[in-house]
């Protein structure tokens, strides 16, 4: 009898455990590149621990194999759609900075060399970098683990899983992405098409100079003079799309 009673917590472990990997295994900082699989599994196995630990009694498991399998996978889905809240958050601040570095010049070896070149990476390197310290410092990761445990109140373990809900919110949060990378670019991009009107108008007033010669020059460092000025704006985004990001997880769940 003990033995089947344990079995059966078993069994509700590895449902859990999948439903927590999701968020681990791709939400940072926990999915950072730097962080190895192996200890994204077992954070996620202790997380899953933690998560059957608040659970008052185990839940009935399928027993067919394949529905178990079935189960897992869904848990699984849910998971990595937790994650993708902060994974796209992350990626709305690293399509900003692509942006931003290919504006101001220091991307330009992406369009000679498609593939090739990664001219872009240090402006997305220093970006990535900054977002995801000031998402732990606003308590992103702890607000995020703390989202991942009320799941298995509102969508209990072996229960339904709103497909539909998951692809809603999976859509909302890629146009709060996109919406995040135009406010990281927005500032060197008007200062760009701003520089680029001032260059016109001198052209077209003095013919004679060359504006080749010194117009990528002087859009480097506006660019670089106006991405120092707006770096210090980063903390309000991140903060602003992750606690929009939470709004909508509410609300879907």
């Amino acid at each position: 009898m003990q033995m089947m009673a344990e079995t059966t917590w078993i069994l509700t472990l590895l449902p859990a455990t999948c439903r927590v990997a999701g968020v681990a295994l791709i939400a940072p900082p926990f999915g950072a590149e730097v962080v190895p699989v192996r200890l994204r599994l077992m954070f996620a196995a202790v997380l899953g621990v933690a998560a059957v630990g608040r659970l008052g009694s185990p839940i009935q498991p399928p027993v067919d194999a394949i529905a178990f399998v079935g189960l897992a996978s869904l848990e699984l889905l849910l998971g990595v759609t937790i994650g993708l809240a902060a994974r796209l958050l992350l990626s709305g601040v690293q399509l900003g900075a692509t942006h931003i570095a290919q504006q101001i010049g220091i991307g330009l070896g992406d369009a000679l060399q498609p593939g090739e070149l990664d001219a872009s990476g240090p402006v997305r390197r220093l970006f990535t970098v900054l977002a995801i310290t000031i998402f732990i410092c606003v308590g992103g990761a702890e607000s995020l683990l703390g989202a991942t445990l009320r799941t298995f109140q509102v969508i209990p373990l072996g229960g339904e899983v709103p497909l539909a809900g998951l692809l809603g919110l999976t859509i909302k949060l890629l146009a709060g992405s996109f919406l995040l990378a135009l406010k990281v670019a927005g500032p060197v991009l008007a200062a760009m098409l701003l520089t680029a009107v001032v260059f016109g108008a001198v052209q077209r007033t003095l013919p004679s100079c060359n504006l080749l010669s010194v117009g990528l020059p002087v859009r480097v460092m506006l660019g670089l003079l106006v991405l120092a000025a707006g770096v210090t704006l980063l903390p309000g985004l991140i903060e602003s799309a992750w606690n929009q990001a939470e709004m909508v997880m509410t609300s879907s769940f």
